[in-house]
């Protein structure tokens, strides 16, 4: 397997926070007082307090005092305005016992393998923002269009951040191929307001078999947010 092989395989298994192949983890059982307070949102484990999710190493908390002053802080790298594609041909299916991985841009990409179609956190906003007129801006188009991609299966959505979760993009998706979704606890609620209701939500090392694709949630060192006052209240990365 080549370099750049090798490279796009690592990016698709970082950003996926799904693999096929995983050993289960079993969560650490609610003690007697736990059971006995509300209802908890989520399963009570060993990254989970029943309503927030954290890392199980290397826990780095940060507040948003610490973002701020990252944000002031920071070295900018130069920015372009704007980078034009090069025309590539649309994704075609790959033979018999293989598969191929497409780059469409950022985390988004279009793995095809088993006879199956799988679309991974895909983004065509023009803005990844909850506003279409204010936040990051896309200086390069996909590198496919929409409508260039084969009937997709299954929808793979790693976590809520607008960079991953874009709703647009999601009720486009859901429009043109109805796929079966899969995705962390907590984001169902998010992906019904894109029509796509029933979502398969995993909590970390839970799996789900759809098709022939067997999909396993693994962890994420991350954060999870799409607004000012719910940090870490959904699955998929934890700070």
């Amino acid at each position: 397997m080549g370099v750049h092989r090798r490279t796009i395989l690592r990016t698709v298994v970082s950003t996926l926070a799904g693999a096929l192949v995983a050993t289960p983890v079993a969560p650490r059982a609610a003690s007697p007082a736990e059971a006995s307070v509300k209802p908890s949102r989520f399963p009570v484990s060993d990254h989970c307090d029943g309503e927030v999710f954290f890392n199980t190493f290397h826990r780095s908390d940060k507040s948003l005092g610490t973002l701020l002053k990252w944000f002031a802080t920071r070295d900018r790298a130069e920015w372009p305005e704007r980078i034009e594609n090069a025309d590539y041909p649309a994704p075609a299916a790959p033979g018999t016992g293989r598969f191929s991985v497409t780059f469409i841009g950022h985390a988004s990409f279009l793995v095809q393998a088993g006879g199956m179609s799988f679309l991974i956190d895909p983004v065509y906003a023009d803005r990844v923002s909850p506003f279409s007129f204010i936040g990051p801006r896309r200086v390069r188009d996909p590198g496919q269009k929409l409508e260039a991609l084969p009937n997709i299966d299954l929808t793979l959505v790693s976590h809520n951040h607008y960079d991953h979760l874009d709703i647009p993009t999601l009720r486009e998706v859901q429009e043109r191929w109805s796929p079966k979704v899969v995705t962390g606890l907590g984001n169902a609620e998010l992906l019904g307001e894109a029509g796509m209701g029933g979502a398969s939500e995993l909590d970390w090392w839970h799996s789900v078999e759809i098709g022939t694709a067997k999909v396993t949630y693994t962890p994420a060192q991350h954060f999870s947010a799409r607004g000012l006052f719910d940090l870490n209240q959904g699955c998929g990365a934890a700070s």
